[in-house]
């Protein structure tokens, strides 16, 4: 198993990924470790002893296992720039190697920093870093990692680090020696010798499960106690659970409770943001926006796009393409600029508050903009405020194409309920009296604006201006 796992390990390296070997135990790990050396360096090779009994030479993969501030570190080879400091889990490129001083100069392998390891540092803290141990590993990453487990010794953790230092492949192989009596086992057929047989994937993933359910976490009383039958445990360990038990249910009826507060309150305090945003809207709904000549588009929606006001929202079953095109040629028609947006806008795509900024930079042009939202359901309502507020006082347009669809500005587009757009819906309840009144101000301007524009009064309504005098 230990051989599949090194031809493994050689085929990545010449593939030129960052291969890892993991070993459950130091002897398999030092094993792995020499072989490596063996096989990639000549006998006459300059090298130098570091931990663990190993030999380094240039060419070789090491491993450094203690932090140190203590040993200067360069982003590259030109030192002139530092580099983080030496960590434990490190694996680090051997480039030179000095058998006199007895010392190494290593490059990093994940940022490419370079140091020169030596004297007792080098000594107790280095050792070949080609194949490492589940509890030196923890620290470690690498393209690709090939672990080395006992099947009958393995522990949930160690399975959990075998299985998480590669970035793209992670290989787990599980070696059992123990004998027993069926074919499917090892059997010893010479006393002290097994004969190695190679396992099924069926029988892996069984292996596998028994190591992940083997946990050496020490467990508390009350955890251990949480599967037995209450009769059979003693008298205080047993009124310890029910205690425990009535604890944490009452803990978790009292957090329930507080998540459902924090709740209400954060909904409260949105929902505030969100009403305060409409007003903003409704303001500057209130204001003349210039005119949008569209004669070519077919009514409700030439009415909705081009009435005189600066905000008016569109169906998004009758926002065409021919209707999107319609606005643009009179935008373009009318010598304005337009503006098509999503509500959140894709990467390069400036935001709606950005729009909103460049609004108010950019000096007053003859006439105001055009912006399209479309789908706004899904917009920043504060957002929405900001460039309806910008637009306003340049006397531009803003158009909200709205789809029906839930959102963060489905409240502020609900709200609005302004009687020249295509649908308008009931006015939502505002529990902020001051905004309930300025909204309400807000909608009555614009109904009186409706209301004058679609049924313009006689010379006697003018001259009666309401005090019911019957000048008719």
């Amino acid at each position: 198993m230990a051989e599949d796992a090194l031809s493994a390990w050689r085929a990545d390296i010449a593939a030129g990924h960052d291969a890892l070997l993991i070993a459950d135990r130091w002897e398999m790990a030092d094993a792995i470790n020499i072989r490596i050396h063996a096989e990639s360096t000549e006998e006459d090779t300059p090298a130098v002893a570091v931990a663990r009994g190993h030999r380094v030479a240039e060419g070789d993969i090491v491993i450094t296992r203690q932090n140190t501030a203590d040993i200067p570190t360069y982003a590259d080879r030109t030192q002139k720039v530092g580099g983080s400091p030496v960590r434990n889990g490190q694996r680090w490129h051997v480039f030179g190697v000095d058998t006199e001083v007895g010392r190494i100069a290593v490059q990093r392998l994940d940022d490419g920093a370079i140091a020169v390891l030596s004297d007792d540092y080098l000594r107790e803290h280095v050792h070949l870093g080609y194949a490492v141990t589940v509890h030196a590993a923890q620290g470690v990453t690498a393209d690709i990692c090939h672990a080395l487990l006992s099947a009958e010794s393995a522990k949930r953790a160690g399975a959990y680090v075998g299985l998480t230092r590669g970035r793209a492949t992670n290989t787990v192989r599980l070696c059992d020696t123990r004998t027993g009596e069926g074919d499917h086992e090892h059997r010893e057929t010479t006393p002290g010798l097994h004969t190695a047989r190679r396992g099924t994937p069926a029988e892996a993933a069984a292996l596998l499960r028994g190591v992940l359910g083997r946990d050496d976490r020490a467990a508390t009383i009350t955890a251990s106690a949480v599967d037995v039958d209450e009769e059979r445990l003693p008298q205080q360990v047993a009124e310890l659970r029910r205690y425990h038990r009535a604890v944490t249910t009452r803990l978790g009826y009292e957090h329930r409770i507080d998540c459902d507060i924090a709740h209400d309150k954060s909904m409260h305090a949105r929902m505030h943001a969100d009403d305060r945003a409409l007003v903003e809207v409704l303001a500057a709904a209130a204001r003349h926006g210039d005119h949008l000549p569209l004669e070519q588009v077919s009514e409700p929606t030439r009415v909705a796009a081009g009435v005189s006001k600066v905000v008016a929202t569109l169906d998004a079953e009758h926002y065409t393409p021919e209707v999107a095109a319609a606005i643009h040629a009179a935008a373009d028609t009318a010598d304005r600029a337009y503006v098509r947006t999503a509500a959140v806008p894709t990467t390069g795509q400036a935001n709606l508050a950005e729009l909103a900024q460049r609004i108010t930079e950019v000096p007053a042009a003859p006439r105001g903009a055009v912006i399209v939202v479309e789908d706004a359901a899904v917009a920043d309502p504060a957002d929405l405020a900001i460039l309806a507020t910008a637009l306003g006082a340049a006397h531009g347009r803003l158009l909200l194409i709205d789809s029906g669809q839930h959102g963060p500005a489905r409240r502020l587009l609900d709200g609005l309920a302004l009687p020249w757009d295509e649908h308008t819906r009931p006015p939502v309840d505002i529990d902020d009296p001051d905004l309930a009144r300025a909204a309400e101000r807000h909608r009555y301007i614009a109904a009186r604006y409706w209301r004058i524009l679609t049924n313009p009064p006689t010379q006697a309504q003018e001259l009666d201006r309401g005090l019911d005098l019957d000048l008719a």
